[in-house]
C-alpha cells in the first residue's frame, strides 16, 4: 500500500508501507521520497534523505499530521521514480491542482 504523509514540518513524503499506520501510531515507508516545489518544472519527487543508506524509514506518530491516499497519478509516478532513485521525476501536469 502506498501512503502519502504530510508531517508537523510541512512535508509531503510518499512511500510504500506493509502495514499501513502501527499500533503506536507511527508508520514505516520504504524508500520514501518528498514531494517538493521545483521553480521550472513545478511538483518534483525526491528522495526524502538523499544521504542515507536505509531503505525503510519509520515516521513518529507525534510528528506526523495525517496519513493520506495519494491519487493514482502521484502513485504512478512514485513508483516510476523508486524503479530510477537516482533521478528528480517531475509528476504530470494533469495532478498539480
Amino acid at each position: 500500500m502506498i501512503l502519502l504523509l504530510k508531517l508537523i514540518t510541512g512535508e509531503e513524503v510518499i512511500g510504500e508501507t506493509d502495514i499501513g499506520v502501527d499500533v503506536d501510531g507511527s508508520v514505516t515507508l520504504h524508500i520514501p521520497m518528498a514531494l517538493a516545489r521545483h521553480p521550472e518544472k513545478g511538483l518534483v519527487i525526491m528522495k526524502y534523505a538523499p544521504f542515507a543508506r536505509d531503505k525503510y524509514v519509520k515516521f513518529p506518530r507525534d510528528g506526523i499530521m495525517h496519513v493520506l491516499t495519494p491519487v493514482n497519478a502521484l502513485e504512478d509516478n512514485y513508483i516510476q521514480s523508486t524503479q530510477e532513485p537516482s533521478r528528480i521525476i517531475a509528476p504530470s501536469t494533469n495532478i498539480i491542482v
